[in-house]
């Protein structure tokens, strides 16, 4: 498995040099802290946790935030894994303060239904589960930090 992290890692070195989180729709926004295992899959990419989630999340699993903290989200990639994605995405760009952010006027959100395989696949973090999530991923993550906000993310 390290293999296929370090390949990505050496194909994709401008993860390197970007910010990147999970978050899902809960009390808010609910993010997932640096050591959650879905966190450790963008960071073993090469991304960094952004300072100001860490800073709220701390050591915990992870912590909601309020909608009107919205500007906490605003890092280089944000995967949002979400149970009602056409309902929630609405949601999320209904005019509220996360519309207003870089993250996604520069098209750097990953949406990916959570009832979908892959939204299971990356919910369980497994080694079996890994392989799948990552050919997905990989392109969608590629394609929201290549510095065009025209670039459409590949739905996986």
């Amino acid at each position: 498995m390290k293999a296929k992290f370090t390949a990505a890692r050496r194909e994709h070195p401008e993860f390197g040099c970007r910010t990147g989180a999970m978050a899902t729709m809960w009390e808010g926004y609910f993010i997932y802290c640096r050591d959650d295992p879905c966190t450790r899959m963008l960071t073993d990419l090469g991304f960094t946790f952004p300072d100001p989630l860490d800073a709220v999340t701390g050591n915990t699993y992870g912590r909601s935030i309020s909608v009107e903290r919205a500007d906490l989200l605003d890092s280089e990639v944000l995967v949002w894994l979400l149970d009602h994605p056409a309902s929630d995405t609405k949601k999320l760009h209904d005019g509220t303060v996360y519309d207003r952010q870089r993250t996604v006027k520069q098209g750097r959100e990953v949406l990916v239904d959570q009832s979908s395989d892959y939204g299971n696949a990356i919910s369980f973090v497994s080694p079996l589960s890994l392989p799948y999530v990552l050919d997905r991923l990989v392109p969608q993550l590629a394609a929201a930090v290549d510095g065009d906000p025209t670039t459409a993310v590949p739905a996986a």
